[in-house]
Formats: C-alpha cells, sequence, structure tokens
C-alpha cells in the first residue's frame, strides 16, 4: 500500500465520517486501478452514511465496479441487491437487476424485484406511468411465464388504473376476462 493510501486509510479510521478523506481515498483507488479496494471502500461507505439514497448510490456503484471492472457478476448482483433495499426506488440498480434476472431465465426474482421496485416507487410522488409500466409487465409475466392469469390481471387493473392511456394493460386484462367468460368486465373495458 503507498503511502497515500495509508495516510488517508488513517484519517479514516480517526474519524470514519471525514467526507474529504473518503472521496480522495475514492480518487486515489479509482486513478491506480485499484478496484478491488475501491469496492470494499464504496461497501463500508455505504453502511455508514445515513442517507438510505447515498448508500444505494454507493453500492450501485460497488456493483458496477464489481460486476465489470473484477468479473464477479454475483457480487454485483449482491449490491445491486443490497442498493434496493437501501432506496427500492434506486433505477440503476434495479435495471442492472432485472436486466440480470430476465437473461439468466430466473423470471421469479425478476417478478419479485419489479413489484419491489413498483411499490417503493408508489410510495414516492414518481410518475404514474412508470409505475403502470412496472404493473403491467407484472401482468405479462404472471400471464405469460406463470401461466396465472388472476394474478395478471392484479396488475393489469393496476397499471390502467394508474395511467387510463396504457392500452396494452386494458387490452390485455380484456382478453383474460374474455377467454374467462367475463362478459361484464369485457363490456366494461370496452
Amino acid at each position: 500500500m503507498d503511502a497515500t493510501a495509508e495516510e488517508l486509510i488513517g484519517r479514516l479510521r480517526r474519524n470514519p465520517d471525514d467526507v474529504a478523506a473518503y472521496g480522495a481515498l475514492r480518487n486515489h483507488y479509482h486513478r491506480h486501478g485499484d478496484f478491488a479496494s475501491l469496492v470494499n471502500l464504496l461497501e463500508g461507505w455505504a453502511g455508514r452514511v445515513a442517507s438510505p439514497a447515498d448508500a444505494a448510490q454507493s453500492l450501485f456503484e460497488a456493483g458496477e465496479l464489481a460486476g465489470g471492472a473484477l468479473h464477479d457478476q454475483a457480487r454485483g448482483v449482491h449490491f445491486y441487491e443490497r442498493a434496493l433495499e437501501r432506496n427500492g426506488t434506486h433505477e440503476g440498480a434495479f435495471g442492472r437487476l432485472s436486466g440480470v434476472y430476465e437473461s439468466s431465465g430466473d423470471f421469479a426474482r425478476l417478478a419479485e424485484v419489479t413489484e419491489r421496485h413498483a411499490e417503493a416507487l408508489g410510495r414516492t410522488n414518481a410518475d404514474p406511468r412508470m409505475v403502470a409500466g412496472l404493473h403491467h409487465r407484472l401482468g405479462e409475466l404472471w400471464e405469460t411465464t406463470f401461466q396465472r392469469p388472476d394474478k395478471a390481471i392484479l396488475h393489469y387493473r393496476r397499471a390502467f388504473e394508474l395511467d387510463p392511456t396504457l392500452v396494452p394493460a386494458i387490452y390485455a386484462a380484456r382478453e383474460i376476462y374474455r377467454h374467462a367468460g367475463n362478459t361484464t368486465a369485457v363490456a366494461t373495458l370496452l
């Protein structure tokens, strides 16, 4: 370990809330390509900061480095999951997890993370169309992947209640009702 890193680590040991030392050490590791140490620093910092948004961002960045520079996708996924635990609205972590779960065919985890993200966004002032899009995606998963039209209809309905212009969700719900023989519901949605 070089003298600069030792000095900055010493400062952080004496005062773990030393933002200047954290920033300088972070930049130092990045400049020197010491991504393993940078990931550890980001993870440690995420455990110390009070702000859930800041913690989630640090964990997301650790996940990006772990999955990218360190070629450890499993560790990257772990960091993304932790980022969403700290801040369920973190778009980057959600996007990465969704991509990993979709490409690996882990649709149960995809549905779980999408539902948690939709719930977290629903508790904020997020654009209802964004939340509606997540519910529409959940409807598709429950209908086509899991063959559960009963659960799919709940998400399709939630989607078009949030965004009445989301025609694909209205159409999908109508088709489920049509196949079930519920003409009253079909007529309502027409």
